[in-house]
């Protein structure tokens, strides 16, 4: 990852609302069970709204420039728009700051015991 994508990552999170969607968003998928398919895993703006603090307009903001950094990534089903963390983003960030094994390399080490 280069640095002018870090900066772009890094001042995204650095707005408190948008930190607390990116995480929630997160927390919704993992929470999720492993054995439901990736529809059942990614939340809806509307379930995103009920959890959240702020009104559905501003919520629509943050996600755009959740989106704008490539921390996630949107999918519209009829009306609905459902949200998912882009995990190559996460996965190069988390190189970019130091950590050795990515989310991913943690999965396939999980599945093998």
């Amino acid at each position: 990852m280069d640095e002018e994508k870090a900066v772009e990552i890094l001042k995204a999170l650095a707005n408190p609302h948008r930190l607390q969607i990116f995480l929630t968003i997160r927390s919704i998928s993992e929470s999720q069970e492993e054995e439901a398919d990736d529809e059942q895993r990614m939340p809806c703006v509307e379930v995103l709204s009920k959890q959240l603090p702020i009104s559905q307009s501003t919520l629509s903001l943050h996600l755009k420039e959740l989106r704008r950094a490539g921390l996630i990534t949107t999918e519209r089903r009829g009306k609905h728009l459902y949200c998912r963390v882009n995990s190559d983003a996460l996965d190069q960030l988390r190189r970019l700051l130091g950590e050795e094994e990515s989310s991913e390399e943690k999965r396939e080490e999980g599945d093998q015991s």
